[in-house]
């Protein structure tokens, strides 16, 4: 149906030639790129059928600029106890070795496997009807942010690790920020050819989204940098067949929403709520409120305040959080993921915006078109103000527990209603109200 666009009816949400509001829900993890040792190639087929389960439509692709080790966040089963990442985005053509062992980088050649993947991917997500943010630098790749594990000797910009004589780190302070500050034309115009080169390989794709960069590094001046990068995409995809939306995540650490909510990016990720107003399309993200953590309450409540999508972000092999278990609130918050897309795609979500109190008791509403979304967060009844409405209206209810759907409760317009909790629900509950 086209490649996702802001709709011009209601800019909370993407929409694409259908004209309806398209939800983003989903689930990320940090291989679902680039195979990971000890754990060895990410079994993606294996991914894509948990997201199809769970009701996901939306997927966020991973990358890491260097060869090992990722990060310092520590912990058995997280990615820093990792030896090595491939498939790399350059060629490792040397001579000589670089910091990892391996052969140096030759920054003018594109390894054929790290694109042919990428686009292979979004081609397998798309074919279940799931979009793909493809993740274009990361932040956790160019410093160690206080962790334990610094992946700055291994990056490709290192000028001990490639052969093109390309310093990413001219103060010597032992850090790349330099690669995410516009202060190096070089590097510029690597980080602008490899764009293009990406572009190249998935502009023909509807379900594709571009993210600047995971986390940027906001302590080194990023953000004229992230907005050269949105510039560089929206200018070259401008003389393409198809232009795809751009996603800009917040700084870390010192993040400032204010800054996504005025750049040119069509959609945002936060690190806490800003007002949804139609400003930007907002896609919450656990990573940037939480790090590890999130809830079904935090979704629905998200959900109900106009976000254009949610997604949760999490290990896979549940070595490092554990989540198997029947009933845990991270699995409970993945099912809920799918639940409220199945919500948003059953009700008119583009002619729908946030109420908060005006409609329903609870605070948590949607509302538009005769039609309303509630969310209820504790146990029991609540109001609905149905009296400039008229007829007779149908109930949907969804239990946060465990998916159960309850329509046994039909109202009418005309006055104040009560919804009434189902029997044997001790849980929150939400709502959709439509004739």
């Amino acid at each position: 149906m086209g490649p996702l666009r802001v709709s011009g009816v209601n800019a909370r949400y993407f929409t694409d030639d259908s004209g309806e509001a398209i939800l983003l829900t989903g689930s990320h993890t940090w291989e679902n790129r680039q195979d990971q040792s000890p754990n060895g190639a990410f079994v993606w087929d294996d991914y894509l059928d948990d997201l199809a389960i769970w009701g996901h439509n939306f997927i966020k692709l991973w990358i890491w600029e260097q060869p090992k080790p990722p990060n310092g966040l520590g912990g058995a089963g997280i990615v820093n106890t990792t030896d090595w990442l491939t498939p790399e985005i350059w060629l490792r053509t040397g001579p000589g070795n670089a910091s990892d062992g391996g052969l140096k980088f030759d920054l003018t050649q594109y390894n054929s496997d790290f694109f042919d993947r990428t686009r292979q991917r979004c081609i397998d997500a798309g074919n279940r009807g799931m979009y793909v943010s493809i993740m274009l630098f990361d932040g956790w790749s160019v410093a160690d942010k206080g962790g334990s594990t610094d992946p700055w000797p291994y990056h490709p910009f290192k000028i001990s690790n490639n052969i093109n004589s390309i310093d990413g780190d001219p103060n010597t302070d032992g850090d790349g920020y330099e690669t995410q500050n516009h202060s190096i034309q070089a590097i510029l115009d690597l980080q602008d050819a490899y764009v293009e080169h990406l572009i190249d390989a998935i502009n023909d794709l509807d379900n594709v989204m571009y993210e600047i960069c995971n986390e940027p590094v906001g302590n080194a001046g990023s953000n004229a940098w992230v907005a050269h990068v949105i510039d560089k995409i929206q200018t070259y995809e401008a003389g393409k067949a198809k232009q795809h939306p751009v996603w800009y995540t917040v700084e870390w650490p010192t993040g400032d929403n204010s800054i996504l909510l005025a750049s040119a990016a069509e959609a945002i990720s936060p690190n806490a709520d800003v007002t949804m107003d139609g400003t930007k399309v907002v896609i919450p993200d656990t990573d940037h409120y939480f790090g590890i953590g999130g809830s079904a309450d935090w979704a629905w409540k998200l959900f109900a305040g106009g976000a254009g999508g949610i997604c949760y972000m999490d290990s896979w092999d549940n070595n490092f959080l554990d989540c198997s278990g029947s009933g845990h609130p991270i699995q409970n918050l993945r099912d809920n993921l799918g639940y409220i897309k199945a919500m948003a795609d059953l009700a008119n979500l583009i002619s729908m915006v946030p109420t908060g109190s005006t409609y329903s008791s609870t605070g948590y509403c949607l509302a538009g078109g005769s039609q309303f979304i509630c969310y209820q967060p504790s146990n029991g009844n609540f109001t609905l103000d149905l009296s400039g409405e008229s007829g007779t209206f149908n109930i949907r209810k969804v239990r946060l527990s465990n998916g159960d759907i309850d329509t046994a409760q039909t109202t009418t317009g005309g006055a104040s209603r009560t919804i009434t909790q189902p029997s044997g629900w001790t849980t929150g509950w939400a709502c959709w109200v439509y004739k």
